[in-house]
């Protein structure tokens, strides 16, 4: 079974185990290993419930090794609930997300700029001052907590309906699953450029490469519209988008946000 630096009660004590995926009296059972039966298994907050992000690999005695780290149960259940009062914080920060598009579309503007806007600038700094604080108290060899940009976006109805292209853009990167901390930084940012208005876009990529329109347009799609032939985690050949990459991730953030 997988483990993670912060876990739920229910498996914090089995993560990372060998496990028994039958109860206790099955025939097939083996009293070396513990069952996800007894961690709450088929109940929605037990072991493999509802959010749960733990896997089941494939393991026989004698031939496999178990190589997954092993976290201390009662550190990781405290993580969890580090993690479970983020989760509340970027609610916290779609929510007035959702306000600010309602507003919006209303067109209020006395309403955006000073109480909406502020909203979500306040609950944002809240959300990067308890991290920080997080990890600097309880982090040790790993961050506690990491900043998940994807988790604070929104896609209402509303927004879906309103830019099919932004959706389309964006929804191939947040299904993307890193592997590397890079990664995840690099899925993050091509998140957010994702969201932003093509139009744009382009015409910052124009003028900082001084190329025309056109080629700008080119280089725009390449990355963030096109789908190449690739191959997936299996080595099946695919169409797809490139995989999200720092190095291309950050030099599009200083072109966008320069």
């Amino acid at each position: 079974m997988s483990s993670h630096l912060n876990s739920r009660e229910a498996f914090a004590y089995i993560q990372g185990k060998v496990v028994n995926i039958v109860p206790t009296n099955d025939p097939s059972y083996n009293d070396k290993y513990d069952s996800i039966y007894n961690h709450g298994y088929g109940e929605p907050a037990g072991t493999l419930g509802i959010n749960c992000r733990h896997k089941l690999f494939p393991f026989t005695p004698g031939v496999n090794i178990n190589n997954m780290t092993q976290y201390n149960p009662k550190e990781a259940i405290r993580n969890g609930n580090l993690r479970q009062k983020q989760c509340y914080y970027e609610r916290s920060i779609r929510d007035a997300k959702k306000r600010l598009k309602v507003v919006e579309e209303l067109e209020d503007e006395q309403m955006i700029a000073p109480r909406t806007k502020t909203l979500i600038a306040a609950r944002q700094k809240k959300l990067r001052e308890y991290t920080k604080k997080t990890n600097k108290m309880y982090g040790k060899k790993y961050d506690i907590l990491t900043r998940d940009y994807a988790r604070k976006q929104i896609f209402s109805k509303s927004i879906l309906k309103e830019s099919g292209a932004i959706r389309e853009r964006t929804q191939s990167f947040v299904d993307f699953k890193p592997l590397l901390p890079e990664e995840k930084t690099a899925r993050n940012l091509y998140i957010q450029f994702a969201q932003r208005s093509s139009k744009s876009s382009i015409n910052k990529i124009s003028k900082a490469g001084n190329v025309s329109v056109e080629d700008a347009s080119e280089i725009y799609n390449h990355i963030f519209v096109d789908k190449h032939l690739t191959l997936d985690k299996d080595g099946n050949k695919v169409m797809a988008k490139f995989v999200p990459n720092i190095d291309m991730a950050q030099s599009f953030q200083r072109i966008f946000n320069g």
